[in-house]
């Protein structure tokens, strides 16, 4: 939690590192494999227990644990091309993906990982994911098209993985969304489109 470090990025995958509050920059994707690519606006979350550690998607998905230094690729070879990342803010070895439109979920810190598709067909792709900051088994996505469930939520620890998704769209127009974001202190979601944000 050192305000002087933060961290940016590029498009196709370009990640830097400051560590005197954007005084000067340190390209830190350099360190992943020079292979590796990202997509326009490549993915990377800090884990919000371990601000050291930091998570990128490319072609596969990478962590470091030393603030950019070294980086470990740990997405094995199911999945690949990621969009999204987003760790649980209440436990830190929950994490989601989005990769190729379909959402991967690891309990194991990235040991073991598990496809968790909705069980409906949108047009456009999944455009963001958010964890309840209260229930990790709890999540919110977006869809980029015209769609009808543009807005969907998960329950894997309330209903059997067949009947846990449900639809949040209600009197939303039904346009492209394209971000979520949850709020810890009272539970409220925001939700973003071309024409405004909206929240419950």
């Amino acid at each position: 939690n050192n305000p002087d470090i933060f961290y940016t990025s590029m498009q196709n995958g370009g990640l830097f590192r400051t560590t005197n509050r954007g005084l000067t920059y340190k390209k830190i994707s350099d360190n992943i494999h020079p292979a590796q690519t990202g997509i326009w606006t490549t993915p990377f979350a800090l884990d919000p227990q371990h601000t050291e550690r930091i998570f990128a998607g490319y072609n596969d998905l990478y962590i470091s644990r030393d603030t950019g230094n070294t980086w470990t690729k740990i997405s094995g070879t199911s999945f690949s091309g990621f969009s999204r990342i987003v760790i649980s803010p209440q436990n830190d070895s929950v994490i989601y993906v989005v990769a190729g439109n379909t959402i991967w979920h690891s309990k194991d810190y990235a040991k073991t990982w598990t496809a968790l598709s909705p069980p409906y067909i949108c047009s456009g792709t999944i455009s963001d994911i958010a964890i309840d900051p209260n229930d990790t088994g709890h999540i919110i996505i977006t869809h980029s098209g015209y769609t009808n469930r543009g807005v969907s939520e998960y329950w894997s620890s309330r209903y059997p993985a067949s009947h846990g998704w449900n639809n949040l769209m209600g009197s939303l127009p039904q346009t492209p969304y394209y971000c979520v974001v949850t709020d810890a202190t009272n539970g409220t979601m925001y939700v973003g489109n071309d024409l405004s944000v909206f929240y419950r």
